[in-house]
């Protein structure tokens, strides 16, 4: 039976994987492993973002360079950790 991705939309025949906290739903197996995965080992207390283009990533990272946060770590090319310098309050970038 052909699944949908909640993530990237392709469809899949695989069992599939509970997609959160990315998004609500079931995932491919490449979404699991690129993006879930990640961002379960990198789960706090924090927001979690997704973008689609890097010029939605160029406004995050404008809007966040504003409100005093500064890039932490570069997990993969697609998971980007933001910390506040002051409130220590961090931020995930997901890149779809």
């Amino acid at each position: 039976m052909e699944k949908k991705c909640c993530i990237c939309g392709h469809t899949f025949t695989e069992r599939g994987n509970n997609a959160e906290p990315v998004r609500k739903g079931i995932c491919c197996d490449s979404c699991n492993v690129r993006y879930v995965i990640n961002s379960r080992i990198l789960q706090w207390e924090g927001t979690f973002e997704i973008v689609k283009t890097f010029k939605e990533l160029k406004n995050i990272d404008k809007k966040l360079t504003d409100k005093n946060f500064e890039l932490r770590a570069n997990f993969q090319k697609f998971l980007k950790r933001y910390e506040n310098i002051e409130t220590g309050e961090n931020v995930i970038v997901c890149i779809l």
